[in-house]
């Protein structure tokens, strides 16, 4: 499995630090009430207001110990959503930072107009460049259950346009999602490998306080996934990647005072702990079969 850190080391040489920004972007999706399990904050609960440069400074104090250079991550909705000499502006003003190596850009496949995809790779010849997409989940079921406002092809076609540029991309997908099984997944990552992603992000999905989610499981209409069960599809999602993407992440990450169900997303430990060694016994299960 090739993990995030050692890719990137193997890139620059030593650790890099990813340091979580908000853009002051939004997201054309809110106004149709946004995707069910979205945050107030867009999914960047762990960013602060201010000038890019403030917020960098102030990132750097909480996380420098980590690493020994940086990758500005324009993290909560979605970071292309705006007018493009504003997203120039932003993007630079990160850049403009002499320890920021890398630049991280999560956005949705329908915020990807013509003038963004060249913005995207004119950066792309100045720095490492990846764009994180959510594709989520392929069954159309659970897309409208979820409430995405986007399709599978929409997805494709935003992945044909950033691989036409050379721009390396982190698809995310999320198990457990309302309606969703182990097939639809494995479906959905299979898609994620034929459009070539360079990364994945895997996410276990939690119930946040302030989100759709969470009232749906206030009144009993969802329940979260069990631990072992989560172990059983992630475990068998991340092997069917194998050492074909770069895998960014495995679980999800609440913030704690937030967080409404379930507990043991909080055992980061626990759960990459148990998750490597379910691999490690389906990959062994798997070599045996071959051998046989």
């Amino acid at each position: 499995m090739r993990g995030l850190a050692a890719e990137l080391k193997k890139e620059f040489g030593f650790r890099l630090v990813k340091l979580p920004l908000d853009g002051g972007f939004s997201c054309p999706h809110l106004e149709s009430g946004g995707c069910l399990y979205c945050s107030q904050k867009g999914s960047g609960d762990f960013t602060s207001p201010g000038s890019i440069k403030d917020q960098l400074a102030l990132q750097k104090k909480r996380l420098a110990h980590k690493g020994e250079g940086f990758i500005a991550y324009f993290q909560n909705f979605s970071g292309t959503f705006a007018p493009l000499d504003y997203l120039r502006r932003v993007y630079y003003e990160a850049l403009d930072d002499k320890e920021v190596l890398a630049l991280a850009i999560a956005t949705r496949v329908d915020c990807l107009g013509e003038g963004v995809l060249e913005l995207l790779e004119e950066l792309n010849e100045r720095t490492f460049l990846w764009i994180e997409l959510g594709f989520q989940n392929i069954n159309p079921s659970v897309m409208e259950a979820v409430n995405l406002g986007y399709t599978e092809q929409d997805y494709r076609i935003a992945m044909k346009n950033l691989r036409k540029r050379n721009i390396r991309v982190v698809s995310h997908m999320i198990i457990g999602l309302p309606g969703s099984s182990l097939e639809d997944e494995l479906a959905t990552a299979r898609a994620i490998l034929d459009e070539a992603s360079w990364g994945v992000k895997i996410h276990s999905l939690y119930v946040q306080e302030g989100t759709g989610l969470a009232e749906l499981y206030k009144k009993g209409n969802y329940i979260p996934l069990e631990f072992d069960d989560y172990i059983r599809r992630a475990s068998r999602v991340a092997q069917l990647f194998g050492d074909k993407v770069v895998i960014h992440r495995l679980t999800g990450d609440p913030p704690r005072g937030q967080l409404l169900a379930p507990d043991w997303v909080l055992d980061k430990r626990r759960v990459l702990g148990t998750l490597q060694k379910e691999l490690a016994r389906l990959n062994k299960e798997m070599l045996k079969k071959e051998n046989e």
